[in-house]
């Protein structure tokens, strides 16, 4: 996969969506979704470009509707942020070392299948 982001942010957009995406990797489907829920249940990874200054991970795994379990912790938060360094401008850098991630994660879960036993995914009470 290749991924960066280009260009300027939307006048009047708002701040958290400066340089912020993903990926969707499990989400609820719009009929279970109640009219004044603003986002699906879902599993995120979550892809952030740097603003210029400061430091900003990337790839951040991201649960709204959800808390997540890893190796025994219980996550209650909405994002849990990777270790990932932060990428700065439209540098084909960061869409390599991007596509080179996933690639190496595609690569550990197909040879590893049991390495996702230690992720578990629970409802937060708050959406069901």
């Amino acid at each position: 996969m290749e991924y960066r982001f280009v260009g300027k942010q939307v006048p009047g957009g708002p701040g958290w969506a400066i340089r912020n995406s993903g990926l969707m990797l499990h989400g609820q489907s719009p009929e279970f979704m109640r009219k004044d829920q603003d986002f699906p249940v879902s599993i995120e990874v979550q892809l952030l470009g740097g603003t210029g200054s400061g430091e900003r991970s990337t790839a951040n795994l991201c649960t709204p509707g959800t808390h997540v379990e890893m190796d025994g912790k219980l996550f209650k938060r909405h994002c849990t942020n990777s270790t990932s360094k932060t990428y700065h401008g439209e540098h084909k850098q960061a869409e390599a070392s991007l596509g080179r991630a996933i690639d190496e994660m595609e690569m550990l879960v197909k040879q590893h299948p049991s390495m996702l036993s230690s992720l578990t995914i629970w409802p937060s009470a708050a959406i069901i």
